[in-house]
């Protein structure tokens, strides 16, 4: 680490240094660049530092007193401390050590049988059960629970548990512990991919109780796992090896998956005053993060910026003399708008009219709303944006964007064009480079919804393209517009059990609206199988009308006709 201690008064900084070398911080641990610990003073405090790749200090949180009020406070600097000799007892590490640990890993092996195992097996038991650091003795009496039946396993299923953060797949077992005189006490272990995730026992006169480490706060685990649970992961171990559930395929994947299937079925389903001045008003545009606004200008000569558009409209009402710049002064009574911005004005107005109609609705039913009057910005969105495009469509107003250098000064254009879109395909691949999947990354234009159409924006340095698309143009694509970040971003999973759902089904979708990069590798390819297609075959005698249908899968043909299930047959 650089150095930290400057960040502290010399009085913090020795007592902190105290601090450490009385012991007090305990349950050291980091994860990526966030180091967590809890350090003993009056009470247990929970402690975070945040550390950049280049060692500098980039955040610290305690929940002590002393720290809510803003202070860097003694039991961040010793966890600092910490954290500096941990770091140098890490560098010196032997070769002989490193070698000691990878022996001990091998002697670390619990469920054996599934180690032996050649086949495609997603949750990875042992490495779940490394992690948990029970004792050996704890292990082996686990076992002869299982092999005397003592426990038995009652339920077993799979499923996404969204409190888990990034919504990973789980294998929930339910089991129970068997003893005379009832039907048993409840014992229930939650597995990811390859840690425990929560344990819990209801036997009486042990009540064990695990939840593994979450984010922040909740970075340490919680009780121990039990040798009741442990038995239960024993037989969690050859329903395993029997049925080999789930794949990498997380719940986004799962969800987009589920979208395009439902697309294909329904698309295979379906194949089968002349005295007076002439006032105009200007659109000057801004380019905001994934949106566009719209201010305007009015003048009869020389253009002015309307700072209140809801005060500019009572103006133009009542038919004021209102002031502009220095010296000019135009009386709207003695004004005719001019054809399009007489156009442009009936919009503003909208805009007002239905601004102040959502205030007063709030106040009638007592809501507390954040619904500000316009002023010199309109956010488009919906009809506004169908609105404003037809009304500009053939002009070339001007336009704003922001840039390294501030605020620069283009115009806008109008086009119709389809969003750009790209997307890569990688490997996903376990700690032991055994293929899971694929990771999929998808970048999009970040859209902005009409009522009628679809608008995105292109940046042209000296110009600034607003691009309208049919809805029907893109329609395979809104589910991963509606599932993509702020900034038009997606990332998903998808297992090897579901790669021909992603290549027969989801791929040929994207690729009529983008391009697509890693998906032909070799290294993917190899695990995807051949898509399957179906033949009916129909014969017909005097009265009976009788059908076969056939899979064709690669060279392989199956007959799949259920046969005897419907009678004689149909006519």
């Amino acid at each position: 680490m650089t150095d930290w201690k400057k960040y502290f008064n010399s009085t913090i900084l020795s007592r902190g240094r105290q601090y450490y070398h009385e012991g007090r911080v305990k349950r050291l641990t980091h994860r990526d660049h966030e180091w967590f610990a809890a350090v003993k003073g009056s009470r247990s405090y929970n402690v975070i530092a945040q550390i950049g790749e280049d060692g500098d200090i980039e955040d610290m949180e305690c929940s002590c007193l002393y720290a809510y009020n803003g202070q860097n406070c003694k039991h961040m600097a010793a966890l600092l401390y910490a954290v500096e000799a941990d770091q140098k007892e890490n560098d010196v590490q032997t070769e002989l050590e490193l070698a000691q640990q990878r022996m001990d890993k091998e002697d670390k092996v619990i469920f054996k049988k599934l180690a032996a195992q050649t086949e495609y097996n997603y949750f990875d038991l042992n490495m779940a059960a490394q992690k948990l650091e029970l004792s050996r003795s704890i292990w082996e009496k686990a076992k002869r629970l299982a092999e005397q039946k003592q426990i038995v396993l009652d339920d077993i299923q799979t499923g996404y548990l969204g409190w888990y953060g990034d919504s990973k797949l789980i294998l929930h077992a339910e089991g129970r512990y068997l003893t005379k005189g009832n039907d048993g006490y409840a014992v229930q272990v939650l597995c990811s991919k390859d840690r425990v995730e929560q344990a819990l026992c209801y036997v009486r006169g042990c009540r064990g109780s695990y939840t593994a480490p979450g984010e922040g706060y909740r970075a340490y685990s919680y009780g121990n796992v039990c040798v009741h649970e442990a038995a239960l992961m024993y037989l969690m171990e050859d329903y395993l090896i029997a049925h080999r559930p789930g794949d990498a395929t997380d719940l986004r994947g799962k969800q987009i998956l589920g979208v395009y299937q439902q697309r294909y079925v329904k698309n295979s389903s379906n194949t089968s005053v002349s005295d007076k001045q002439t006032l105009y008003l200007e659109p000057r545009f801004e380019c905001l993060s994934g949106g566009l606004a719209v201010s305007f200008k009015v003048g009869t000569g020389k253009m002015y910026v309307i700072k209140d558009l809801t005060e500019f409209v009572g103006q133009m009402e009542r038919g004021d003399t209102v002031a502009f710049g220095k010296t000019t002064r135009i009386n709207f009574a003695g004004c005719r708008l001019e054809e399009t911005s007489e156009k442009y004005y009936a919009f503003i107005k909208r805009q007002i009219k239905e601004q102040q109609q959502r205030m007063r609705r709030n106040r009638t039913r007592s809501y507390y709303s954040m619904e500000e009057e316009i002023k010199g910005n309109i956010d488009l969105s919906g009809t506004d944006l169908d609105q404003i495009y037809s009304l500009i469509r053939d002009r070339k107003p001007e336009c704003s964007k922001w840039t390294s250098q501030g605020r620069k000064k283009v115009y806008l254009e109008c086009a119709d064009g389809v969003p750009k879109m790209t997307m890569t395909v990688s490997r996903l691949a376990d700690a032991g480079n055994q293929f899971d999947g694929i990771h999929v990354s998808c970048k999009i234009n970040e859209v902005m919804e009409g009522t009628e159409a679809v608008y995105f924006l292109e940046d042209h340095r000296e110009k600034i393209v607003l691009c309208r698309t049919e809805r029907e143009a893109i329609e395979g694509l809104l589910p991963l517009y509606n599932m993509s970040n702020d900034s038009g971003e997606i990332q998903f999973n998808i297992g090897r059990k579901h790669l021909a759902d992603f290549y027969y089904r989801f791929l040929p979708e994207f690729k009529k609206y983008g391009s697509v990069k890693g998906a032909e590798s070799r290294d993917i390819l190899q695990y995807l199988p051949p898509e399957a297609k179906f033949a009916f075959y129909l014969d017909a005698d005097e009265e009976n009308l009788t059908c076969e249908i056939k899979a064709v899968y690669g060279e392989n043909t199956v007959d799949v006709t259920c046969r005897g299930g419907f009678g004689r047959g149909f006519s």
